[in-house]
């Protein structure tokens, strides 16, 4: 008798509303931008600005290059923007976004998409 109340008592001190996700840690803390840029004529890059620092952006970079077929950066000491940005060819801010998403790098409210 005296185990079972030593067992209800451990488990008084858990709080069964307590957040979970404040435990796991996550990798992205700020928001991402996704910005598209017009060069000349119908030309376009798109930017990505706001990755963590712990994501290996060369990687990233090659992933999309292949799984997108554009062309594109890394840039880290533009003044324009804080931090490292990527710079890709044409206009992928969408497949960007949702590659983000289904890797679980960012979560959709992350992500803001700059222009229309």
């Amino acid at each position: 008798m005296r185990d079972q109340n030593e067992n209800r008592s451990t488990n008084c001190n858990l709080n069964p509303f307590k957040d979970v996700e404040n435990e796991q840690e996550t990798i992205q803390t700020n928001l991402i931008h996704l910005r598209v840029l017009q060069r000349t004529g119908r030309k376009r890059i798109t930017i990505v600005e706001g990755l963590s620092d712990k994501l290996d952006l060369k990687k990233i970079l090659k992933s999309w290059k292949k799984e997108f077929h554009v062309n594109g950066s890394v840039i880290d000491d533009d003044p324009k923007y804080e931090g490292a940005i990527l710079k890709i060819s044409g206009d992928c801010r969408q497949v960007i976004s949702d590659f983000l998403i289904n890797e679980g790098l960012a979560e959709a409210s992350q992500i803001k998409v700059h222009g229309a």
